[in-house]
């Protein structure tokens, strides 16, 4: 938990990053450099989410990404409660994708081609 934890710049030397319940996070944009981030139950409003064209494996939970185009070259997504995505097409061909809780998808037929879907 980081409660008071506002600035996100990047960390390097670090392949894997996860922030979680900080509230205070609104700005991921310097964290485009780690193999894995994982942005759980920070500010619903971020911005900055085009550094994760460079993540492999991204986990959100609760955020308001809409454009999953920033996502098209991960390998691994999981996407948890993020209420503001509505067309899955940008990340149609990652490898590993879980999607939870995110009702306002209308085109889930465009993950068929998926290799390891939930």
């Amino acid at each position: 938990n980081c409660y008071n934890l506002e600035n996100v710049s990047p960390l390097h030397g670090i392949h894997d990053l996860s922030i979680i319940c900080c509230e205070k996070v609104r700005d991921i944009s310097g964290l485009g450099g780690h193999h894995r981030l994982d942005v759980e139950y920070c500010s619903y409003n971020l911005s900055g989410y085009e550094c994760l064209v460079s993540v492999r494996d991204v986990i959100l939970a609760r955020c308001d990404i809409s454009d999953l185009s920033v996502l098209r070259y991960a390998k691994s997504i999981d996407l948890r409660r993020c209420d503001k995505i509505s067309d899955v097409s940008p990340i149609k061909n990652v490898r590993k994708v879980f999607i939870s809780g995110s009702t306002n998808i209308t085109n889930l037929k465009e993950l068929r081609e998926v290799y390891d879907l939930s």
